[in-house]
């Protein structure tokens, strides 16, 4: 869910700026469409890169069980806070 909630706020900039957003689901590649990928502090461009590979995982049902030991409670609070933090950040940089 993490990485859908970006990919839906990015995807709605690039809507937004007049531009049919490109049919993926990777994050990295959505920032620089939207040119605010050289802007992004190292931090959230890795953890854009890492929701992108949990998220393609996630399609493929051998790759669930490994995502599920991995992911625990404390983990997913992190990757919450971690999101919501992205979230603001583009919401600053896109005026919405």
């Amino acid at each position: 869910m993490c990485q859908q909630a970006i990919e839906k706020r990015l995807k709605a900039y690039i809507e937004n700026s007049g531009t049919t957003p490109a049919p993926i689901h990777n994050l990295i590649n959505l920032s620089k469409a939207m040119d605010v990928y050289d802007a992004m502090p190292e931090e959230i461009k890795n953890f854009l890169q890492e929701l992108t590979a949990y998220y393609l995982d996630s399609r493929y049902k051998e790759d669930l069980a490994k995502l599920s030991a991995f992911m625990n409670k404390e983990r997913s609070q992190v990757y919450l806070q971690k999101t919501e933090e992205v979230l603001q950040w583009l919401i600053q940089k896109m005026k919405f």
